[in-house]
């Protein structure tokens, strides 16, 4: 479930806020200070651990205090020749990691702080690198703790949702046991849930869900023949021809079975609706199109284009009917799915969904030249976005909040919030794709876990085996291409 990169990302503000509190007696926990909160590094089971000192940076950055946001009534021109550009991406970089005495501390109060009230906080990720799970882990802890989120959203299987939440809930489940076997140590699929475990025995309660199309099929054939159920003169109509028990991997036979009963579905919509609620409609939409991409991750004849388009619409539904009026999202996915612009459930979610629309915070990865992720192999990036990384250097000490959005303490307006990223549909400035970014520094590949400079581990890569890593794998392959043809990561 690998996110498209169309561009850099990831949010921010323009102040340095204070790096002064102290982990708690037992090791474990946040303190509260001043409004914010603490988080140190999750250990390998779920547990926040101080991460040990990382031997490539001699020096690092000492805690600071905070400094209010500038007020101007006016606001100059941005700079536009590179020095100028590079000093004033330098000035407005919130480390989001200090050194405090002997030990390091994450200081991701900026993040929370530019959250605020807002309904959304959607991190996106560069799938396959140690860093940014690790990272995620942390903020997630700090929302939930300050009461920020109480929904986790994942870009993992829908179906997986009931296991993630038993898990979470009793500490354990067989079907998460497995998964947590045959995904990397810090995969955000591992990292996050385990977090979620040990803040529920802190008494801090989460729900963790699922948003993805499902691993399994029978989940959508479930669902449809349930609504198909309320229906009376179109029962028929549902049912025809409703693909519920083919095999695996599916013969082309058997794809063209399930292409034939999604346009069979979109030809007749409108009558079948016109005996379901708004409600029911929108979730058989939803399931004609989860059963039609779980089973296109198999279809190698497919246009995958539309196949990534058509995700897309079960994302922006699971998202949607996860979230009561009440709750408050805390969404991990790949980076092309949180961007704000355009063809995304982040999008959607921004603009057009009432109860959420101009209440999504949305940030995104931004890291150092050389790079290297998990894609099925290794892979080695360039840095982007590019003027993040000319100004901040390619390994920054530690992760740095960049915003897109904020003017610095002159007053100057963000050169960066204006500039374009060729990469996305529709050429979007990056303030319009997010809010900001986070700049991790060089990635390192998820395999082995232990070469990350933010938490060491002993524990062995991932094993190749199982049905959850069969599933990555088509998906891996679908993006691979993708990335081939276009330069970019979905």
């Amino acid at each position: 479930m690998r996110g498209r990169v169309f561009a850099a990302m990831f949010a921010s503000c323009a102040f340095v806020c204070a790096c002064d509190a102290t982990s708690d007696d037992a090791g474990h926990g946040a303190s509260h200070e001043a409004g914010y909160v603490r988080v140190p590094s999750p250990s390998s089971n779920g547990a926040p651990v101080d991460p040990p000192t990382p031997e490539i940076h001699s020096a690092g950055i000492a805690c600071s205090t905070a400094v209010a946001d500038p007020m101007c009534f006016n606001v100059n021109a941005a700079p536009t020749n590179v020095a100028a550009v590079d000093t004033f991406l330098q000035e407005i970089a919130v480390t989001l990691r200090c050194d405090d005495g002997a030990k390091r501390q994450w200081e991701l109060s900026p993040l929370l702080d530019r959250f605020e009230s807002q309904k959304i906080f959607m991190l996106g990720e560069l799938h396959g690198s140690n860093e940014i799970g690790i990272v995620s882990s942390a903020l997630m802890k700090a929302l939930a703790i300050a009461k920020r989120v109480n929904v986790v959203a994942l870009e993992m299987p829908m179906d997986y949702t009931e296991s993630f939440q038993r898990y979470v809930d009793t500490g354990t489940d067989p079907l998460m046991e497995s998964l947590f076997e045959q995904q990397a140590e810090n995969f955000f699929g591992t990292t996050l849930p385990k977090t979620a475990r040990e803040l529920h025995r802190e008494g801090v309660s989460l729900r963790v869900v699922g948003v993805d199309i499902p691993a399994d099929p029978s989940l959508p054939v479930r669902a449809i023949q349930e609504i198909a159920a309320k229906l009376t003169t179109q029962k028929a109509t549902a049912l025809a021809a409703l693909p519920a028990d083919l095999t695996f991997p599916p013969s082309a036979e058997e794809l063209g079975k399930v292409n034939a009963y999604f346009e069979h579905i979109e030809n007749n919509k409108g009558k079948i609706c016109a005996e379901l609620s708004a409600t029911d409609c929108d979730r058989l939409d939803a399931m004609v199109h989860a059963l039609w991409a779980a089973f296109g991750i198999y279809d190698m004849e497919a246009n995958a284009a539309l196949w990534f388009a058509r995700r897309e619409v079960v994302i922006y539904y699971n998202l949607r009917s996860q979230m009561n009026d009440a709750d408050r999202m805390y969404a991990h996915m790949g980076a092309f799915h949180t961007n704000k612009h355009e063809s995304s459930a982040g999008s959607r979610l921004a603009h057009e969904y009432a109860p959420t629309k101009d209440r999504v915070f949305s940030v995104g990865p931004a890291f150092g030249e050389g790079s290297v992720v998990w894609y099925g192999k290794d892979v080695v990036l360039e840095g982007e976005p590019k003027t993040l990384v000319r100004a901040l250097s390619s390994s920054p000490p530690h992760p740095l909040f960049v915003s897109t959005t904020r003017p610095n303490d002159a007053c100057e307006a963000n050169p960066l919030g204006a500039e374009l990223d060729s990469q996305v549909t529709g050429s979007g400035t990056r303030r319009e794709l997010y809010d900001g970014y986070v700049h991790y520094g060089k990635l390192t590949s998820e395999i082995p876990p232990g070469d990350t400079t933010f938490a060491q581990s002993e524990n062995a890569p991932p094993g190749a085996s199982g049905a959850f890593r069969v599933y990555r794998d088509r998906i891996d392959a679908l993006e691979r291409d993708a990335f081939r043809q276009n330069g970019s990561l979905r």
